[in-house]
């Protein structure tokens, strides 16, 4: 809660956070000051280039500036964060109605 009310002083308990976009699901993961979208597409980029999209939020907060091709071992370790992620979301889903 202190999160979301902006609480100073509060300690967030997670150290990254999953982006999600409805129904298309997981979309982008954020640890520290980076943002990696594992498909560039979903950061809205237009330069056509396929690949990933990884921002620097510190010095980069609009999102304009892929910056993946110069930190290929930040992109490596926030995929695989993400996937681990997403593994633990899986692993520990319910069914809709199930008990």
């Amino acid at each position: 809660m202190g999160t979301l009310t902006a609480k100073r002083g509060g300690i967030h308990p997670r150290k990254d956070l999953l982006y999600w976009h409805g129904s298309e699901g997981f979309q982008a993961i954020r640890k520290e000051r980076w943002k990696l979208f594992p498909i560039a597409e979903d950061a809205g980029l237009t330069d056509g280039k396929q690949g990933v999209a990884l921002f620097d939020l510190f010095n980069d907060p609009g999102e304009k500036n892929n910056i993946s091709h110069q930190h290929p071992e930040r992109v490596r370790i926030m995929q695989a964060l993400a996937n681990e992620r997403l593994k633990d979301i899986t692993d520990n889903s319910i069914d809709l109605g199930a008990e």
